[in-house]
């Protein structure tokens, strides 16, 4: 069986379109684990973090209080009961 031009045209562009279609599935399937990755790992930590700064920031301003004012109730928050 003898194929023509278009017929091998046509044939070449099918293979073309499902070669990018597996590549494409690929892709995307990979953008997907590390989108699950990220919601697992680093969004848990990003709001540790932003949790996490104004307690240490307030705790910074404290020191720099009682450093200037000297007045021990400053400490009152931070003292383990």
């Amino acid at each position: 069986m003898k194929f023509s031009a278009l017929q091998w045209f046509l044939m070449t562009a099918l293979f073309s379109l499902m070669f990018t279609s597996i590549w494409s599935y690929t892709a995307f399937s990979n953008i997907e684990r590390e989108n699950d990755r990220i919601l697992a790992e680093a969004i848990p930590i990003s709001n540790t973090a932003s949790q996490l700064f104004p307690l240490l920031l307030d705790q910074e301003l404290t020191v720099r209080s009682f450093y200037l004012e000297r007045r021990q109730q400053d400490f009152e928050q931070f003292q383990i009961v």
